[in-house]
C-alpha cells in the first residue's frame, strides 16, 4: 500500500466524498512484491492539512467480492 501511495497514479476524475467540499481519489499502481498485480486505493485528502484518509484498498484484477457479485452470474441460478 505504501508503494502505491508513493508511486501510483490517479486515472479517473475525483468523486464527491460524504463530507461537503471533500473528494475521493482512486490511486492505481502495480505492486512489486505481489507478482506485479494492480492495486487500487481510495483516499480522501484533507483540505487544509497534510492528512490522507484511506477509505479502502483492493486488488484491481479481482472482479468478485467474498460477499458475492452479479458479475459472471448466469441465468441457471
Amino acid at each position: 500500500m505504501l508503494h502505491a501511495l508513493r508511486f501510483g497514479n490517479v486515472h479517473r476524475a475525483p468523486a464527491p466524498a460524504t463530507r461537503p467540499g471533500h473528494f475521493r481519489y482512486q490511486i492505481e499502481c502495480r505492486t512489486p512484491n505481489s507478482g506485479s498485480r494492480s492495486i487500487g486505493i481510495v483516499v480522501v485528502p484533507a483540505k487544509d492539512e497534510c492528512l490522507l484518509t484511506i477509505v479502502t484498498v483492493m486488488w484491481l484484477d479481482e472482479f468478485e467480492r467474498v460477499a458475492g457479485s452479479i458479475i459472471g452470474a448466469t441465468d441457471d441460478g
